[in-house]
């Protein structure tokens, strides 16, 4: 210890009243009691690991004013005591704000309530509490701060590093392919998956209603065994035959990972009632009885279990049912499970399976679908001036993800980097979207941030882009409130154009083709644009794959209800 920080803590404690201290000086180890007076214009802080620290304050009065540093607002006294000894290295400063009205914001893993509108004393046992600051905000008020570290272990276990999440194993099943070679071969030649249904009879339906995204060229039998074909309905088994992909490409089974090591979380939306409820039941009333195992396929979950089944996970199984974001969603969520150390390896993805008559109908009846009266693979046009609508579709894909040292040790292929993900909402309406895109661009903002990058260093946009006119422009109106002039160079394209709108899935084919871009160096295009759209002027790499150095991808989602999701993906180093 150097001989200013030997000096007596009552002497550092007169430092710090006068300003001495610059701000966010650490406290000396030893106090277990600090006080600081109202005129003090600077932070300090102070740090225990202990299970269960017990904290007390004293707030005579005060009100709340959100600051910069997201503090708690105490005037003119605040009181502090704590146990514990303190750990080395100082933690993030991480946690709660509490406001006057006693509520906590921003919590992460810890909640104290505090009315702050009366004087009081109040005590509380909070676990592993670890920073507590205080000092000046705006107006000459009194700033505090209460946190931990989100991803601590309890006492006596070291700190987790943060890690980063990489994706290494790849699988898909789209329109436009069965397999990531001939699905990303299709993308780059512009080659269009709409087509007309065979799934279901669409010669009695409206027009709009027999252009469909449909996987041609699928054989259970390849992917599973019989028996998992047979208690598996289409929308399971498009995810389990994705995830076997995703897990041969990677090595993943040759990892020697133990069971418990391994999560999966996928997203649907329609989950099995589509593909089994009609097709099951007209079964039913032609005099074939229904299996008992097709129960099992209607929860959104079945998937998800399959998948877990067929790779022998034991770790947590998620699943997400936000919609078209699903499998952005999914994705999010296992990269940050990886990223705290809760998983060393997670299968994610989305699946989708909503064509049948009456989902077309239901589509129809809300006015979403595209009235293209051309032929059906031209028929998904996004951005372009004659963009009418969507063209459902079916599909999966699925990527392994894992922390990106172990996957280098192990000479795992790694297709990226995930470096963030932001969500917004707009809050507004179920199904109208803001033309301004305001949450779109907040979306994207946010990822930008967390990544620490700037709009100049993002080298492709892979869009949402599901060919419906308000939704088309809206999110070109947030990459616009997003990256500034940047919008108008950087390339942006819609796998939608090809694939049609497969739902949950949609979102992770785009990460599947992001991941190739940067490896590969190559931007797919956004097929059938003809003529632009005045609310729709930026460069969406028209009808010809583009050649690019491609270093950062960021992707972007829009859900039913106006919920957006943005990640960035980055080329490995």
């Amino acid at each position: 210890m150097s001989e200013r920080d030997s000096r007596p803590f009552t002497e550092k404690k007169e430092r710090v009243w006068s300003g001495a201290h610059r701000p966010c000086q650490r406290v000396p180890r030893d106090s277990t009691r600090l006080a600081i007076p109202s005129p003090s214009p600077t932070i300090a802080t102070s740090y225990w690991p202990a299970p269960r620290s017990t904290v007390s304050v004293i707030v005579p009065s005060s009100r709340y004013v959100s600051t910069p540093y997201r503090m708690l607002m105490s005037a003119p006294y605040l009181a502090l005591r704590a146990s514990g000894a303190a750990p080395a290295g100082r933690p993030p400063m991480r946690g709660a704000r509490i406001n006057a009205r006693g509520r906590v914001r921003n919590s992460r893993r810890l909640g104290a309530f505090l009315d702050m509108s009366r004087q009081f004393t109040y005590s509380t046992s909070l676990p592993t509490c670890e920073t507590w600051s205080f000092g000046r905000g705006p107006g000459n008020v009194s700033t505090g701060f209460v946190g931990r570290n989100a991803g601590q272990r309890p006492s006596g276990e070291d700190r987790p590093m943060k890690r980063q999440p990489v994706i290494t194993g790849l699988g898909i099943v789209s329109p436009i392919g069965v397999g990531v070679d001939k699905f990303w071969a299709s993308a780059l030649a512009g080659r269009s998956g709409i087509t007309h249904p065979t799934v279901f009879d669409g010669s009695k339906l409206p027009l709009d209603c027999r252009a469909v995204g449909e996987v041609l060229d699928f054989h259970p039998l390849e992917w599973m065994s019989a028996s998992a074909a047979k208690v598996s309905g289409r929308f399971s088994q498009f995810a389990i035959a994705a995830a076997r992909m995703a897990r041969v490409d990677s090595a993943l089974d040759r990892a020697g990972l133990a069971p418990e090591d391994l999560k999966v979380s996928i997203g649907t939306s329609m989950n099995g009632q589509v593909d089994l409820g009609e097709s099951t039941f007209t079964a039913y009333l032609r005099g074939k009885p229904i299996s008992p195992w097709t129960t099992n396929e209607y929860p959104a979950h079945a998937a998800t279990s399959h998948i877990a089944i067929e790779a022998g996970a034991h770790g947590q199984t998620i699943t997400f049912s936000t919609a078209c974001a699903a499998g952005l969603d999914s994705i999010g969520w296992a990269a940050e499970e990886i990223r705290r150390g809760h998983a060393r390896a997670a299968l994610a993805g989305g699946t989708e399976t909503p064509l049948s008559a009456y989902s077309m109908m239901l589509f129809h009846s809300v006015g979403v679908l595209s009235q293209w009266p051309g032929p059906p693979e031209e028929a998904s046009r996004p951005f372009d001036g004659w963009h009418s609508g969507l063209v459902l579709a079916e599909g999966s894909a699925v990527v392994v993800i894992e922390e990106e040292e172990s996957a280098r040790a192990r000479g795992a292929p790694i297709y990226a980097r995930i470096l963030s993900l932001a969500c917004t909402s707009e809050g507004a309406h179920l199904r109208k979207v803001d033309h301004s895109g305001h949450a779109v661009g907040r979306a994207m903002t946010m990822a930008l941030t967390q990544a620490g990058l700037s709009a100049n260093e993002i080298d492709f946009i892979c869009a949402h882009g599901n060919s419906m006119p308000d939704y088309d422009a809206a999110e070109t109106a947030g990459i616009k409130l997003a990256f500034g002039q940047r919008a108008w160079s950087v390339p942006v394209s819609s796998l939608k154009s090809m694939c049609g709108q497969a739902l949950a899935a949609s979102s992770a084919m785009q990460v599947v083709g992001s991941c190739l871009a940067l490896r590969d160096g190559e931007i797919p295009p956004t097929i059938n644009y003809s003529e632009r759209d005045p609310a729709c002027d930026l460069d969406y790499v028209p009808n010809t794959a583009r050649v690019a150095r491609v270093r950062n991808v960021m992707i972007h989602a829009h859900s039913l209800g106006g919920s957006h999701v943005a990640m960035i993906l980055g080329a490995p180093d």
